[in-house]
């Protein structure tokens, strides 16, 4: 025979045939399930929160990661690009306004010529790339730069 918990602390026995103990009972079990019904779908929001939280915590992260190692790759520099001497400044390149003076004495003047300390002239070529402190060097960004523009140029 179905028990039925009274709210008292005594359980009652549903006779068959008594209409008002068995619609008591069914009150009392459709609130208790409504109640779980809200607790798991309140369980289930907390995890789905939870869960994009974490995902939003990771892209952040990753994309915040990506952005300091492609602005560490870019430093301070001049460079000979397409014919014009450019400047990288704060991961900025611009056309380069006004000589430069780098750390070691050298000397980069807007036309690519540059006159080492030691007076020596040297003209920069395409991609050549010198950094603040004076070195001389392939730019690795130019040359990512070169290779994407020739793409674009052979596709069309």
């Amino acid at each position: 025979m179905p028990q039925v918990w009274d709210g008292i602390g005594k359980e009652k026995l549903i006779k068959p045939g008594n209409s008002k103990t068995e619609d008591r009972a069914t009150a009392h079990l459709k609130i208790i399930l409504k109640i779980m019904k809200m607790k798991i779908q309140k369980t289930i929001s907390i995890v789905f929160a939870s869960m994009l939280m974490l995902a939003v915590c990771f892209t952040t992260n990753n994309a915040f990661a990506q952005t300091k190692t492609h602005t560490a790759m870019m430093k301070d520099c001049c460079m000979m690009k397409d014919g014009k001497m450019m400047q990288m400044k704060d991961g900025k390149m611009m056309s380069m306004d006004k000589d430069m003076t780098m750390k070691n004495g050298t000397k980069c003047m807007t036309n690519g010529e540059c006159i080492m300390k030691d007076g020596k002239k040297m003209k920069m070529k395409e991609g050549q790339c010198m950094d603040m402190a004076g070195k001389m060097d392939k730019c690795s960004m130019m040359n990512k730069d070169m290779k994407s523009s020739t793409k674009k140029k052979s596709k069309t």
